[in-house]
């Protein structure tokens, strides 16, 4: 199966797309600068799917924190190193689960190997005042109370 392959020369900015089965690392440069021009994207590289290590913005603690935040990490037994600008570094989609439910956080519209939603309890739905499971009318008691009338 054919497929495009982008390279682009590091010295003269040149770039040139080829179409073919196999291709090859790297080119003879096509411009006059004589250099020799290298994929832009590596060839184990497809679009739409993440790439590993991540770098999380939403999990990210101020740069002044790294320290803290990665001692932290290795107290709660998830070592987790965080980049110059403060974003959580993940290794795998294992670990960014296991960060992420142990400080809180979750992924709304992940599925089942993505960061849950954790209660106080730290597993299941969080829990009102009352002790019981928290629904949506009791968040919302005005609304369901014109439709229950119905």
């Amino acid at each position: 199966m054919a497929r495009r392959t982008q390279y682009r020369c590091p010295d003269c900015g040149g770039t040139i797309t080829k179409v073919g089965p196999v291709a090859p690392e790297t080119l003879p440069c096509v411009e006059t600068c004589g250099g020799t021009m290298v994929q832009s994207v590596g060839p184990a590289r497809r679009s739409g799917c993440a790439t590993w290590p991540m770098h999380s913005y939403a999990a990210a603690v101020h740069p002044s924190q790294v320290p803290e935040a990665e001692a932290h990490a290795r107290s709660i037994g998830i070592p987790t190193s965080f980049d110059k600008e403060g974003e959580a570094v993940f290794t795998d989609p294992k670990h960014r689960k296991r960060y992420c439910e142990a400080v809180g956080l979750y992924d709304r519209n992940g599925g089942y190997s993505d960061p849950q939603r954790k209660g106080p309890e730290g597993n299941g739905p969080s829990v009102s005042r009352k002790g019981r499971p928290q629904r949506i009318w009791d968040r919302y008691p005005k609304t369901f109370q014109r439709i229950r009338r119905a």
